[in-house]
């Protein structure tokens, strides 16, 4: 009962991914494609196609944004800005698909499986990603048949990053898509809509005071993440102090509270209906005074200045590329029938502390930023894809022999990335959906 709970650490084997050694070539030399991508993808037509050339220019990891491909100057600005919106989310799945693995890794050696596995025997790539995160999935299942579920239920909170959209990015892409040189847009501020609106607050913010695991928030109200200090509430974990009618909480709650948090908070404080107080963090949407280095939460507002359709897209989705993000947390707690003795006992804490240091990478692939990623990259990859798809049928000289063949790359890239996606959040679903349903 106690095996499968053992505290025997296994040696880790190289982190490195196939995929990230991929990206980390690309990045260090042109990318060079003669030959198309598979017919049966979404751009098939395009696939079959030939064409003669090779692309040097498409290249990840890059500044793009000021490459000449080749092609005519009416489509330039679409062109480009698709070249960096995929470049930029090959760099972004391949990084979430090896967090996946690297936890799902993490996860099954922590709980006594072997990278010897016969399971993971030839396996590379999504198959490596699917096997490590299928023998996570098995080793968890026999600790809470073993030990975790008779000890007692546990609460698993998750706390996603606070992500804030990279403003200049956008603007740069916009500018380079206009076709009013002259015009000029409006700032972050007045295209934000005012709850995602955040910035530093000089008098008392009415909206939520932004913290996180590194920098808590000072906190008076509810808090999105774990509360460091008094609860009065519901309590995630354990009460130290008066628990009152209802499991309600007063005083210092072990885990997440659910009522008003008095102290600090590693996620977002939202303060009580009609109250302010000062924000030692941004303060996102309400600020008694005008916010300095305002921000923006969300995707911002449709640009003034003309951009069209497919350039807008491919530009909105780099805002959310290069967006500063909190790092995603997981608050796990054992349920109050489990004394702190029978979880030393079980080495319980040490196991639930495992689980939370992996579980975030996890819940982040599968509903956290995976998803919006993931919606944004198909947003800008159905837009600008259509258009270098069009542009190539009739339109000879329009894209030109670099031109051509760099888009039969970037479609192949862009596919690639929306798997690439995909499996991140399937495969992190398959170690979460063996976790026990929270209370």
């Amino acid at each position: 009962m106690i095996a499968s709970l053992s505290l025997a650490r296994h040696p880790r084997p190289p982190r490195a991914h196939a995929r990230t050694l991929l990206v980390a070539s690309l990045a260090l030399a042109p990318l060079t494609q003669c030959r198309p991508p598979d017919r049966s993808g979404a751009f098939g037509e395009l696939a079959a196609k030939d064409v003669t050339g090779c692309c040097t220019n498409f290249r990840v990891g890059y500044d793009m944004l000021v490459t000449d491909f080749g092609v005519d100057p009416l489509i330039r600005p679409a062109f480009v800005a698709f070249a960096q919106e995929v470049g930029d989310y090959v760099v972004l799945s391949t990084r979430m698909i090896d967090e996946v693995t690297g936890a799902c890794r993490d996860l099954a050696l922590d709980f006594g499986g072997s990278q010897d596995d016969l399971s993971l025997k030839g396996r590379s790539g999504s198959e490596s990603t699917y096997a490590w995160c299928n023998l996570a999935a098995r080793r968890l299942q026999d600790a809470f048949s073993d030990a975790l579920q008779p000890a007692g239920r546990f609460t698993t909170h998750f706390a996603p990053s606070d992500c804030w959209v990279d403003e200049p990015i956008v603007a740069r892409c916009e500018a380079g898509c206009s076709t009013d040189t002259s015009c000029q847009e409006k700032p972050a501020s007045q295209r934000c809509d005012g709850a995602e609106l955040g910035g530093m607050c000089p008098g008392n913010c009415t909206g939520a005071c932004e913290g996180s695991a590194a920098v808590p928030a000072s906190c008076d109200g509810t808090c999105d993440a774990q509360c460091q200090g008094g609860c009065l509430g519901g309590c995630w974990g354990s009460c130290e102090g008066v628990v009152l009618t209802g499991d309600r909480c007063r005083g210092t709650c072990i885990g997440t509270c659910q009522g008003i948090c008095k102290g600090s908070c590693t996620g977002a404080c939202h303060y009580r209906k009609g109250g302010a107080a000062k924000c030692d963090g941004p303060c996102k949407g309400g600020c008694e005074a005008q916010v300095t280095a305002p921000k923006c939460a969300a995707d911002l507002g449709a640009p003034r200045c003309p951009v069209d359709g497919p350039c807008e897209a491919s530009c909105r989705a780099l805002g959310q590329a290069h967006a500063s993000c909190t790092p995603p947390s997981v608050t796990i707690t054992l349920g109050e029938d489990v004394s702190r003795q029978t979880a030393a006992d079980l080495g319980l804490q040490t196991r639930l502390r495992d689980l939370a240091t992996h579980l975030p990478r996890l819940m982040n692939a599968a509903v956290g930023r995976g998803p919006q990623l993931e919606s944004e990259a198909r947003g800008a990859f159905d837009a600008g894809g259509a258009i270098v798809a069009d542009r190539n049928k009739g339109a000879e000289g329009r894209l030109g022999l670099t031109g051509s063949a760099c888009a039969r790359v970037m479609l192949a890239a862009g596919e690639q990335s929306l798997q690439d996606f995909h499996i991140a959040n399937d495969a992190a679903r398959i170690v979460l959906r063996t976790l026990p349903v929270p209370k």
